[in-house]
């Protein structure tokens, strides 16, 4: 079977293109020919905006910039199956018709309107509307980064209500997302199942991974939504309680610092793994240190993003874990943190599989029958 996957295959953020290099690499050990569509409206400035500018400091962010952007090029070249050509405008999704015998939209938050509305033709390329009448449409834990309905635009319910009924079949990352689904457009069969990452085991990772230089054990802190800072200091006080040293990964830095990591995708999976404490408020970061069994301290978002913490509080609920979610003053507290059971964890992150499998393996022709007791 030939399969297009939907998601946000550009954005330079590592648990973006690790959840896609996760499903497209399920998939195509079950035999299909898969492909992640590339389609992505935004156009990069000009040249000399992209690299110049009257401040050395911040000629030295933009060159921070292009270096990290060069790092997930990189990847998405080795890793990733995109489709070809590249597509940058909506127009060009009418070609995409008939190409493929399915499209999977998901993972990610692919049905967040908050991340949606800058890109021209979301509307259409994540809801699948491109598709032709005899391809089948999916989604597979696609997430709406949004816990309730009254949060999402007026305007994004409706294309939803009319656009999702046309799924073959729906899954979503959150619990939450079945509630919104039925709401949306009335549909009851929504399940969830979890983060593509989840369908491969640790091992898989480790491939992937390069460990890092350290020269003592170390406390790693990751945060995006401007949270970069609050995280930075809530580690290095657990460092220090510690006795460790720390080290942090801003990947999207407000100034010029000589001492931030700019990780590759395979370094940052290092950096988890070898952590003896991580500290981060990113979903993918906290299933890492689950898949790793490297402890953290999963740190809650504030302000205007903070819808995003559902996700965070549902799967730290299913692992035993919701203890794990902190403000900013628990986060920096010298009072030691409870111990894992790891074998509780990797449990419960079998069970989820298993319904991610079983979602996988109730659609006609996705999974091989061999394939469907994976552990």
């Amino acid at each position: 079977m030939k399969i297009g996957i939907v998601t946000f295959q550009r954005t330079d953020n590592y648990g973006a293109v690790l959840q896609a290099y996760a499903l497209q690499s399920f998939l195509a050990e079950q035999g299909h020919e898969v492909e992640i569509i590339d389609y992505w409206p935004l156009v990069p400035p000009p040249f000399l905006r992209r690299w110049l500018a009257v401040d050395p400091r911040n000629m030295l962010l933009k060159w921070q910039a292009r270096r990290k952007e060069r790092l997930f090029a990189r990847f998405r070249a080795e890793q990733l199956t995109l489709s070809r050509p590249a597509r940058s405008h909506p127009e060009e999704l009418h070609d995409l018709r008939d190409r493929y015998d399915m499209v999977i939209a998901g993972s990610d938050q692919v049905w967040n309107p908050t991340w949606l509305e800058p890109l021209a033709g979301s509307d259409m390329f994540y809801s699948l509307a491109f598709a032709g009448d005899n391809t089948r449409r999916i989604a597979y834990a696609a997430s709406f980064g949004h816990g309730s309905l009254e949060t999402i635009p007026p305007a994004w319910r409706e294309i939803f209500q009319e656009r999702l009924p046309a799924f073959e079949a729906i899954s979503v990352r959150e619990p939450s997302g079945v509630g919104l689904v039925q709401a949306l457009c009335g549909r009851e069969d929504a399940v969830p199942v979890g983060d593509p990452t989840l369908l491969l085991s640790a091992d898989r990772y480790d491939a992937l991974a390069q460990s890092p230089r350290a020269a003592r054990p170390f406390v790693f802190v990751f945060a995006l939504h401007g949270q970069e800072e609050t995280a930075w200091q809530s580690g290095t006080a657990r460092a220090q309680s510690l006795g460790l040293a720390v080290h942090g990964c801003r990947l999207h830095p407000a100034q010029w610092n000589p001492g931030n990591l700019m990780p590759s995708p395979g370094q940052w999976l290092g950096w988890i793994r070898q952590a003896d404490l991580v500290v981060t408020n990113s979903f993918h970061g906290i299933v890492f240190c689950l898949l790793f069994h490297t402890p953290f301290i999963a740190l809650a978002v504030k302000g205007q993003n903070a819808t995003m913490n559902s996700r965070v509080a549902e799967l730290l609920a299913l692992v035993g874990l919701s203890n794990r979610l902190m403000d900013e003053d628990q986060a920096s507290s010298a009072q030691p943190l409870d111990s894992i059971d790891w074998p509780g964890v990797d449990a419960a992150l079998h069970g989820l599989r298993a319904k991610s499998h079983a979602f996988l393996g109730g659609i006609n022709g996705m999974l091989r029958p061999s394939t469907e007791t994976i552990t």
